[in-house]
């Protein structure tokens, strides 16, 4: 029999037991939520899906002009058609095939022709295409195009003193 304030063995084991159980519970809990505060951590600052545009900055000081340079655009009245072949190598590799003309149908003979473009899902990996004269009009060029999704083409022809600026979303597919 136990006399008032006095605890048998057993129950101070049970006691002593409990204390351990519960204290790792609490400091298990807390060690669980610090390891997925670095887990989330490491995926927000190593994912390369989360990127700046290019250049976006620099865009945003410049925007009336750009804006400017636009509209300047818009006042040519060249149309652009662009042609985004299915991968044409193992690498997965696209042919880009762009058709120019001016406001009377007639081909654009442009002095220089500068395409870059980036996949929405990775903005910091830029591409840069380089495109060649194959007829009238008619500019093309391989390209490292190899994934699917939206793509942004940034467009900038110059033929004299004329300037034509052009910004467009492309759904390129998987084929």
């Amino acid at each position: 029999m136990q006399t008032a304030g006095t605890i048998d063995v057993s129950a101070e084991q049970a006691e002593r037991t409990s204390r351990w159980i519960w204290s790792g519970m609490i400091v298990g809990l807390l060690s669980l939520q610090i390891f997925c505060c670095m887990i989330a951590f490491f995926l927000a600052t190593t994912s390369p899906s989360m990127a700046i545009i290019p250049d976006y900055h620099q865009k945003a000081l410049n925007w009336d002009e750009t804006r400017n340079e636009i509209h300047a655009s818009e006042q040519l009245g060249w149309q652009k058609r662009i042609d985004v072949s299915d991968p044409i190598d193992v690498y997965g590799n696209r042919t880009v095939t762009l058709w120019l003309n001016d406001s009377t149908s007639a081909p654009v003979l442009a002095d220089q022709i500068h395409l870059k473009a980036y996949r929405h899902a990775n903005a910091a990996q830029l591409i840069s295409i380089p495109l060649e004269e194959i007829a009238p009009g008619t500019y093309q060029a391989q390209a490292e195009i190899t994934k699917a999704g939206l793509w942004q083409f940034e467009l900038q022809a110059n033929r004299d003193s004329d300037s034509y600026l052009d910004s467009f979303t492309l759904e390129i597919a998987t084929r």
